[in-house]
């Protein structure tokens, strides 16, 4: 133990703590929530900080779906952090909830932001979300007119185009 609190010391003599924080890809996450975070790690050694306690911290921010962190010798640390990207809401029985490009629910509380994307309902469509805009999209002009759609019995689409056009696409064979 006190050869370990030498060597550190003597490596904070040298200028081997952390001066410089800087972070990369942060648009929806506050500056903030990143603050609270990183902040506590200013003037720490650069040797022992928990690089992975801290992409964890990131990691159970709202807005971030992955992060890393690295060291950059003699005193920053880097964080990189990649948010999800919202594709639509969902109705989730009384509460409308943000739903990502990977089908995950963003845990934000404030969707008023996103109402111009579409709204899906069904217990399963956050999940199978993807893979309905990806059919969609195959058809520019008629993706653009989406505006809600409707998971049904967990194997099909009922999609709305304008508000008031109704398509029902049929569903997965069994």
């Amino acid at each position: 133990a006190d050869l370990r609190a030498a060597a550190l010391s003597r490596a904070a003599a040298a200028g081997l703590v952390v001066d410089n924080i800087t972070i990369e890809g942060r648009g929806h996450t506050s500056r903030a929530e990143v603050a609270a975070v990183l902040q506590p790690h200013m003037n720490a050694s650069i040797l022992t900080v928990d690089l992975t306690a801290i992409r964890r911290s990131l990691e159970s921010l709202p807005w971030v779906r992955d992060a890393s962190v690295e060291r950059r010798l003699p005193d920053a640390l880097h964080a990189r952090i990649e948010e999800h990207k919202p594709l639509a809401l969902w109705r989730d029985g009384g509460r409308v909830r943000l739903v990502s490009e990977q089908g995950t629910v963003i845990p934000v509380t404030d969707v008023r932001p996103f109402v111009n994307l579409p709204l899906l309902d069904g217990a399963d469509a956050p999940k199978h979300a993807q893979e309905l805009f990806r059919l969609v999209a195959t058809e520019p002009a008629l993706a653009r007119r989406v505006t809600a759609a409707s998971r049904v019995g967990a194997r099909r689409w009922n999609v709305y185009l304008d508000g008031r056009v109704e398509v029902r696409l049929p569903g997965e064979r069994a």
